[in-house]
């Protein structure tokens, strides 16, 4: 066996075994609040962080980046904008295309969703060590990283 297939090997365990501790602790802190009353779905809630990220969109870069077909970004969108967390921005010139922003209650969602997930987090690891906390973020940041890399150069090979 080569040390490639080794190291390969190697990762594909090492998250295999975090992928059960992801489903039960990380994800929920990640995919589930309630705001104002109302719960909401996993899209929802990446729809609104993806928005708060990259500013406004149009649908089918958020359809790309996000890995949703168009049909359910369509529902996803009407509930958001029903909500008022989102709003249409028309593209001058083009009557076909629009992109799609928070609106201020949309700011304050995210927002909550942010201190939520700071209070979750901080809760969830405050057992944990500084020097294992910093080696937990080294490593966060490192496949981050490569994955940015991934990214751009798909990105690349599309344009």
């Amino acid at each position: 066996m080569t040390a490639e297939a080794c190291t390969t090997d190697l990762l594909d365990r090492s998250i295999s075994g975090f992928m059960r501790y992801f489903l039960v602790y990380i994800n929920p802190i990640l995919h589930r609040t309630e705001f104002e009353g109302r719960s909401y779905s996993d899209y929802e809630i990446v729809v609104c962080m993806a928005l708060n990220f990259d500013g406004s969109m149009r649908p089918i870069d958020l359809s790309r980046g996000l890995s949703l077909n168009k049909g359910s970004l369509t529902s996803v969108l009407r509930r958001l904008r029903e909500l008022d967390l989102i709003r249409r921005l028309d593209i001058p010139g083009d009557e076909r295309s629009y992109r799609v922003a928070l609106t201020a209650k949309g700011d304050r969602f995210v927002r909550h969703l942010e201190e939520q997930r700071r209070r979750m987090f901080r809760q969830l690891f405050d057992d944990m060590t500084p020097e294992h906390i910093a080696a937990t973020a080294r490593g966060f940041n490192l496949v981050s990283a490569y994955l940015n890399g991934v990214e751009e150069r798909d990105a690349a090979l599309v344009s």
